[in-house]
């Protein structure tokens, strides 16, 4: 009966933010980095800005709110994503070095909504997903959303996932809004491809990609789950709470790593399977802000006092390496399923992180904006290896930004600030002789600079200039993964965005980067000057065309280059530059009142094989030509 009223309600009302019309290149406000739906665009992302990571600097946000992320977050709660770097940036409290990724989760429309997608992702994966948001009251709303993917990556693996989530808005009072979130990421089936590792300074033999080459029995299965709570209220008197408390795990049942190692020239090596025990990785985390506005003369203040902190528990190694022997790449294994496996007992990491800052902004309209932070962090991690006391390490730094910009002219906008940061630094590899190692905190730098331009109404360029440094960790000569110096990213960073005429839509954005490694293992001809799997430039353009507003056609295309990439720490090899194009079409039809779009995308269209660097001397696949398409129903 239930089900009955909903379809009818859904019927009888019109629909409202529909998803149908999600278009990335046309919703983007820059060429930094940003996701809609299942569409992204953009010089960075989540994992990589600037050349580091958002994540691991603590860096990540929902709404806003601080968060450490460990699970992946399915799109079936989170509406999208966007990077902030330099000016765009400026309005996050307490950034660290690198960027914020801000997260969106789903809000429910004052009128219901279901929206049906189906389709195949590359390479050549089919899925289908369900996304109801239904108002539940006036000041009650739902979203909820499930999907079933049968993923196919560029190196053969595959995967089978089942996706939930729920998202609901209450607003229990005029300026208080209540967000509880849930979401499940279910991987019962999931293979991986091999990495490639050559037995000296050369890159392997170009491999069919698509395909798999692991043995049949290396099935791996896990769990992603993300939920919390956002609370936000205008308190009176000019002061505002906002505040979160989020929950990410990871479930390892079971996993697997491929390794391909002494790959000869003519394409021969040897074949080693990671098998790991069950392993977690939890963290709780959160953050409560109160803040205070107020004027003075044409000066509008905000102060904010902010309490952050993060408790993780994870388990890691204890795995068995099984040497599969012999094997000539480009080959698929037909190595038998072992009896079993020889599990150790894995290592626990726990991790309590507090911080208490205070941030002050003031803005003059039509003159400027400052921001200063400053903030106290105690940050304390335990290690327990099998067998052997607890290791324990401990920080306590006073971090701190400031940043400033300026509006000489209503046109254009000067920015420049500094920061301080303290990051996780993870563990090490698992191809290192200290495999799954804990590894200390790292206190990092940045200073930045830029400008924005608007050259007409509708076209925007944001330019930036900026410097990183951080300690640097990488293999030593007895192949342990220790601090081997500094690493500094010197670069800047270009986006031209907007409208170029009516219809035609221009994301464009490069950025430059010199990145170096100081230190004495470079002094002494231990590794190279230039870090690994950083490319010295990287550039895109994107341009969606739409012939007239209620034209039922659109059309786009991206173009994506990046330049040599450093392979190796000796600096002996390099990966060779490589360009690739996309192209796609958009037919926007009617089921009725509802709306309905297909969309096509042939991605490489070139087909260029390239080798992608994961780490020293170590290799995966790029994604080969291949065309997907979705189907997206508003009803």
């Amino acid at each position: 009966m239930r089900a009955a009223v909903i379809l009818a309600l859904l019927l009888a009302a019109p629909a409202t933010a529909q998803r149908a019309e999600d278009n990335i290149v046309t919703a983007a406000t820059d060429a930094f980095g940003a996701s809609i739906g299942r569409e992204s665009i953009g010089l960075y992302d989540e994992g990589n800005v600037r050349g580091f990571s958002p994540e691991t600097a603590g860096n990540i946000r929902i709404e806003g709110l601080y968060f450490d992320r460990r699970a992946f977050m399915t799109g079936r709660v989170r509406q999208g994503s966007t990077i902030h770097v330099g000016l765009t940036a400026l309005d996050f409290l307490f950034p660290a070095p690198t960027g914020i990724a801000d997260v969106s989760l789903y809000r429910a429309g004052a009128k219901p909504l279901l929206t049906l997608t189906t389709g195949v992702e590359p390479v050549y994966a089919p899925y289908a997903e369900a996304e109801l948001q239904l108002p539940l009251a006036d000041t009650l709303g739902a979203t909820i959303g499930t999907g079933l993917y049968h993923d196919h990556y560029p190196n053969g693996g595959r995967g089978l996932f089942f996706s939930n989530a729920v998202t609901l808005r209450w607003n229990p009072a005029p300026g208080v809004e209540i967000t509880p979130f849930w979401s499940q990421s279910d991987a019962s089936s999931q293979t991986f491809g091999p990495l490639y590792a050559p037995a000296g300074d050369f890159l392997p033999q170009p491999v069919d990609r698509a395909r798999y080459f692991g043995p049949r029995w290396a099935v791996a299965s896990f769990l992603n789950s993300n939920y919390g709570l956002l609370a936000k209220a205008d308190l009176g008197n000019d002061f505002r709470l906002e505040s979160g408390l989020f929950r990410s795990i990871v479930s390892n049942r079971r996993t697997f790593g491929d390794l391909i190692t002494g790959i000869t020239p003519d394409g021969r090596g040897r074949q080693l399977i990671f098998a790991d025990p069950p392993t977690r990785n939890a963290s709780l985390s959160g953050e409560a802000r109160l803040s205070k506005s107020f004027l003075t003369g044409a000066i509008a203040h905000r102060l904010h006092l902010s309490l952050r902190g993060r408790g993780v528990e994870q388990s890691f190694g204890g795995n068995d390496t099984l040497d599969l022997g012999p094997v000539t790449i480009n080959t698929p294994s037909g190595a038998p399923a072992p009896a079993g496996f020889r599990f150790g007992t894995p290592t626990q990491d726990r991790v309590r992180q507090g911080t208490v800052g205070l941030a002050w902004e003031a803005r003059w309209a039509g003159v400027g904006q400052l921001a200063l932070g400053l903030q106290r962090s105690d940050y304390r991690k335990t290690v327990r290896l099998p067998g052997t006391a607890p290791v324990i390490t401990r920080a306590s730094p006073w971090l701190w930004n400031a940043s400033l910009a300026l509006t000489p002219t209503p046109r254009l906008t000067l920015y420049a600030g500094a920061t301080r940061g303290l990051e996780e630094n993870g563990i090490a590899p698992a191809d290192a002789a200290n495999r799954n190692a804990a590894l200390p905190a790292l206190e990092t730098r940045q200073v930045d600079a830029g400008l924005r331009l608007a050259l007409t109404k509708d076209l925007t360029l944001l330019a930036g200039l900026f410097s990183i440094t951080k300690p640097y960790f990488a293999r030593d000569p007895a192949n342990l993964f220790t601090r081997q110096g500094d690493v500094r990213h010197r670069g800047a960073e270009l986006s031209l965005s907007g409208s170029l005429a009516p219809g035609l839509t221009l994301v464009t954005g490069a950025l430059f980067l010199d990145s170096s490694v100081s230190g004495p293992a470079v002094a002494g001809g231990a590794i190279g000057r230039r870090p690994v799997g950083r490319a010295r430039f990287q550039g895109q353009l994107n341009l969606d065309w739409r012939p007239a507003p209620d034209h039922p056609w659109s059309f786009d295309a991206g173009l994506f280059h990046n330049s040599s990439t450093m392979a190796t720490l000796n600096n002996r090899v390099s990966v060779p530059a490589v360009t690739t194009l996309d192209a796609g079409v958009r037919y926007r039809a009617k089921l009725g009142t509802r709306p309905v779009t297909l969309r096509v995308q042939a991605l490489n269209l070139t087909n260029r094989f390239a080798w992608e660097v994961i780490d020293d001397g170590l290799y995966d696949v790029n994604t080969p030509r291949t065309v997907q398409f979705s189907i997206t129903a508003d009803i």
